[in-house]
């Protein structure tokens, strides 16, 4: 057996590392503004789809459709840019 530390248990800055160093995470310190931006995202996403969708869907069903895929791209795109690792150089030595 080798003795191999894990990269992620030794990372010298804030984030955090979910999944035993599958997912990065940012620093506690973004979870309020990553929050506010969900709830901002799926409370304006929810409003337009239970008042909106349903009045236009007989008249036009691929702006609906086309709204439904923008929102997941954007669920998609921020999940993406909040769980990568971003390739940042460490300024100090980890081992």
């Amino acid at each position: 057996m080798s003795n191999h530390i894990k990269l992620y248990k030794v990372w010298p800055g804030n984030s955090r590392f979910l999944l035993n160093g599958k997912i990065f995470y940012g620093p506690k310190c973004d979870l309020w503004p990553h929050t506010i931006s969900w709830l901002l995202i799926l409370f304006i996403y929810g409003m337009f789809a239970i008042n909106v969708i349903p009045e236009i869907w007989s008249d036009n069903y691929i702006l609906c459709l086309l709204t439904i895929v923008l929102f997941l791209l954007v669920v998609t795109s921020l999940i993406l840019t909040s769980t990568t690792e971003p390739g940042i150089i460490p300024r100090k030595s980890v081992f």
